[in-house]
């Protein structure tokens, strides 16, 4: 229902976008490849992280019986690099590592660290 009433929302909008005298943005920016390519992987890449979130606690709190304080902390290495790209928390205005700090190093190596001390954490067991 609701992806209906998105549908619709995204069409009112466009046919109001392409008849109005001043348009907030040109509607046919986003039929370009790179532009519709952008916005589809940006929202796959929200779906997915929402999934790992979501069912992540899902098997940690059901299938692996632990408590929702124990399952927040098992997540902090992925909230605290994976987003952000780079080691150190994305809530803090200036992170433990940043940019200048690794100049030589890409994005994927900055999220070496998080990732390798959530896999770390959660199979403990």
């Amino acid at each position: 229902m609701l992806v209906l009433a998105a549908a619709v929302g995204y069409t009112a909008f466009v046919a109001w976008q392409r008849n109005t005298g001043s348009p907030l943005m040109d509607v046919r920016l986003l039929a370009r490849r790179p532009v519709a390519t952008g916005a589809f992987l940006i929202a796959m890449a929200t779906a997915l992280m929402i999934a790992v979130f979501f069912l992540g606690t899902f098997y940690l709190q059901h299938a692996r019986t632990y408590g929702a304080l124990r399952t927040g902390l098992l997540f902090l290495p992925v909230a605290d690099v994976g987003p952000g790209g780079r080691t150190g928390s994305t809530c803090v205005e200036e992170p433990v590592m940043s940019q200048e700090q690794w100049p030589e190093v890409g994005a994927p190596l900055r999220v070496v660290p998080g990732t390798a001390s959530c896999g770390a954490r959660t199979s403990e067991h």
